[in-house]
């Protein structure tokens, strides 16, 4: 049986703020922590750890 009181049952407690998962825009900048891996890939195959990956990854 459905309460009728569910969604009071469930919604915010007062005086709580309700975080806010997507404003619509990223709140920084996705080129700074983005990597394309495309230039890792060899001859178009899978991406894989490289030395050289694992440096770009650091420095992003």
């Amino acid at each position: 049986m459905l309460n009728p009181n569910f969604a009071e049952e469930f919604a915010p407690l007062k005086g709580r703020l309700e975080p806010k998962w997507w404003t619509g825009t990223p709140a920084i900048s996705p080129e700074l922590f983005v990597v394309d891996g495309n230039e890792f890939r060899v001859d178009g195959g899978p991406l894989v750890a490289s030395p050289e990956l694992a440096e770009r990854m650091q420095s992003t």
